[in-house]
């Protein structure tokens, strides 16, 4: 009976430590692939123009820096606190966005909202990435969901790959 016991913390033991999951590092120097990455623009004077963006990513523990090097203006930052919790960060445009960070396995998810000013009026700005990595670590996809845009809810994949 002793050793049936045994057995069986031993096999109970093993399947929780097979339920945890390996949190993936993001940090790196990551370099937009155009090609396999859906179209990005922006307003500028007045016209749709062509937009890129790279990444520096800093990813310590619950602290996940993002550098965003963009082709059109200079290079903004935006530091998240990783964890099931609501928190803030100021853009670059000194708008207030709300954000809370989860995990799905190992898929980094960040729900954020902001109220913006759009040329059709005020409105909240909701939006769902979810960050993943390939199994060799090289490939970064960002994939970004518009939630309750009044144009539906739009996707948008970037697929990055890691600078060596």
């Amino acid at each position: 009976m002793r050793n049936v016991i045994l057995s069986l913390c031993i096999v109970i033991a093993s399947s929780v430590s097979a339920l945890g999951i390996a949190v993936p590092n993001f940090s790196g120097t990551w370099i937009r692939d155009a090609a396999k990455s859906d179209e990005m623009g922006t307003m500028i004077d007045g016209k749709i123009q062509t937009a890129s963006v790279d990444l520096v990513v800093r990813h310590e523990g619950n602290s996940l820096q993002v550098e965003s090097r963009w082709s059109y203006q200079p290079a903004t930052q935006v530091n998240y606190v990783l964890g099931d919790a609501e928190n803030t960060f100021t853009d670059e445009r000194g708008t207030i966005v709300t954000y809370r960070t989860t995990w799905n396995n190992n898929q980094l998810v960040i729900e954020s909202s902001s109220k913006v000013k759009t040329p059709f009026g005020d409105t909240e700005k909701k939006t769902k990435e979810e960050w993943s990595l390939s199994a060799d670590g090289r490939t970064l996809t960002i994939t970004t969901t518009a939630v309750g845009s009044p144009f539906g809810n739009p996707t948008r994949k970037q697929v990055y790959t890691k600078q060596m």
